[in-house]
């Protein structure tokens, strides 16, 4: 038997162990305590991990479909772009082509791969478009017409503009084309070409007429100065005339004068001193046209003042006794008319000078004027003794009163009136054309 104090020695060295036993358990019990711990962490951050690489894949997906969707629609734009996309390998071979290119060349896009372009060309083309693409295969960008040769259609225009396409090693491996069919503006040029070619031979011919037309003008121009020549040498001759003839007159009435002196008989002096008065009133006339810048016409109004003036100092009249008022408007007669109106005139007031005051004072009223029928208006009047009861001026023994009638009515187409109220009252009137100024011009 084992004594007491061996069985406490067995004792206290089994409780060490138990001890030391119980401190390594707690050590591992720690340790895994920790592991996981340490595994809750990690399978939490590959949770998160997870939720953020699904985050991720969702964005991916969205941005390829948005990738695809873009794809789709640049392909679109590619295929139905209004113009053919070729890639042609440095032989002219086509390499790739969109839906226009092929329509363009009336096939099906497989047909076309690896096809050589140049047989959809017209043979004026060939070697146009090989030039063109020996030029793009040197680096360089080209823009060329060339013509189409589809089957079953009539050749067309294309413009084909190409650019070469170069690696990052400076190398070009294929050229990339742009063709687009140009017949409505090949057309559209043609007609403008046309209508150009049409524009200038307008052009020459307009020049043509106006050099034509400046020629007439010249021409015109010429004649005009020599009508102007003439014109002017016509109407120094006319105004010569008109001088001569004045000059003549005043031959005619100084001739009278001397001839007067030696008349001892009144009545035929008298008849000596109308005759100058009438030679007066024409020559009168000669002397307005001749002074005037026109040798047409004579202003009635100046002319009366002036007819006035030569007679009231003919007929020796004193001054105050008898006033002469004139009230005439400006109208212009022509010769053939103011020499008969002229006489009438002259007849009228040296009949009222003559007879209508005898030994006393009285008044003459000369008025002129354009009437509403388109003619011309003359009254001569007086307050003076009047003509007898019984007067007619178609049966009268006068020579001046017979002027009148006969100038008035046979030459110049017009009327007298007769008024004996308060003296006498000569009213005439013609007719003529008056322009639109308001004013009478008679020829």
């Amino acid at each position: 038997m084992k004594s007491d104090a061996e069985n406490g020695s067995e004792l206290q060295f089994e409780n060490r162990r138990l001890k030391q036993k119980l401190s390594e358990l707690e050590m591992q019990l720690e340790k895994r305590i920790h592991a996981e711990n340490l595994l809750k962490d990690t399978l939490q951050e590959l949770h998160i991990h997870q939720e953020e690489l699904r985050a991720q894949n969702e964005d991916l997906i969205l941005a390829q479909s948005e990738i695809e969707a873009t794809n789709r629609k640049y392909q679109d734009l590619y295929n139905f772009a209004p113009v053919g996309f070729f890639n042609f390998d440095p032989l002219g071979k086509i390499l790739e082509v969109n839906l226009t290119g092929a329509e363009l060349l009336g096939r099906y896009r497989s047909h076309l791969t690896g096809k050589p372009f140049r047989i959809f060309l017209d043979k004026k083309s060939k070697n146009e478009f090989a030039k063109h693409l020996r030029h793009v295969m040197s680096g360089s960008t080209a823009n060329d017409t060339i013509w189409l040769a589809v089957k079953d259609q009539p050749i067309f225009p294309a413009e084909i503009v190409s650019m070469p396409f170069v690696t990052d090693a400076g190398q070009t491996i294929f050229c990339r084309s742009a063709i687009k069919d140009i017949s409505e503006r090949h057309r559209a040029e043609k007609i403008l070409r046309s209508a150009h070619q049409k524009l200038e031979q307008a052009n020459q011919d307009l020049k043509s007429e106006i050099g034509e037309r400046q020629n007439v003008e010249d021409a015109l121009r010429r004649s005009e100065r020599q009508l102007r020549a003439s014109l002017r040498e016509k109407e120094v001759l006319l105004q010569e005339i008109h001088h001569r003839v004045k000059n003549n007159m005043q031959v005619i009435r100084s001739l009278l004068n001397l001839q007067a002196v030696n008349i001892q008989d009144e009545r035929l002096k008298a008849c000596f001193r109308e005759t100058r008065s009438r030679i007066n009133a024409m020559a009168m006339i000669h002397e307005m046209l001749y002074q005037s810048d026109s040798l047409s016409k004579i202003d009635l109004n100046a002319y009366i003042k002036g007819l006035v003036s030569g007679l009231v100092g003919m007929h020796n009249i004193s001054p105050g006794r008898i006033n002469i008022c004139v009230k005439a408007e400006h109208i212009y007669l022509g010769i053939d008319h103011a020499i008969p109106c002229g006489l009438v005139i002259n007849e009228l007031i040296a009949n009222a000078l003559k007879y209508a005051f005898p030994e006393r004072a009285g008044e003459i009223r000369i008025e002129a004027f354009l009437t509403a029928k388109d003619g011309v208006g003359l009254i001569v009047c007086d307050n003076g003794a009047g003509l007898p009861a019984n007067f007619d001026i178609h049966d009268s023994n006068t020579l001046g009163l017979k002027l009148v009638w006969g100038l008035v009515e046979s030459q110049m187409g017009g009327r007298v009136e007769i008024s004996r109220e308060e003296g006498t009252r000569f009213t005439i009137q013609f007719p003529c054309e008056l322009p639109k100024t308001g004013q009478a011009l008679l020829i």
